[in-house]
């Protein structure tokens, strides 16, 4: 969708490069977009809640940077990335944090489950 396509534009245009220089291998880029998709998706089917939420930049780029902190780990201890770990971040601290209807954070998990995997 169009929306979709806007705002990740709009994410990687404000995005700090630092971000993007840390995320260097191609597998930590297939992740940071990954949530840079899911936050998008979510971002513009906010009328599939049933509840309005102000999901902003500020969520996504906190999840990024964990995101990107987590990668770097797991390289670093030669472990692969713990996504169930990432799952939970995104969707009970950084977006779900503010999500109090079960059924959106029914929703929300299950965007995860379908995005931030391996």
């Amino acid at each position: 969708p169009r929306g979709v396509r806007a705002r990740l534009k709009r994410m990687y245009a404000t995005m700090p490069p630092e971000l993007l220089d840390a995320a260097s291998q191609p597998a930590d880029r297939k992740a940071l977009y990954a949530l840079a998709f899911m936050h998008s998706v979510v971002q513009e089917r906010r009328s599939g809640f049933r509840a309005p939420y102000d999901f902003g930049p500020s969520d996504w780029l906190a999840a990024a940077r964990d995101l990107v902190r987590r990668l770097a780990e797991a390289r670093q201890h030669s472990q692969p990335l713990d996504w169930a770990a990432v799952r939970y971040m995104v969707c009970g601290v950084y977006h779900g944090g503010r999500v109090a209807d079960e059924w959106d954070r029914r929703l929300l998990h299950a965007y995860s489950q379908l995005w931030l995997t391996p």
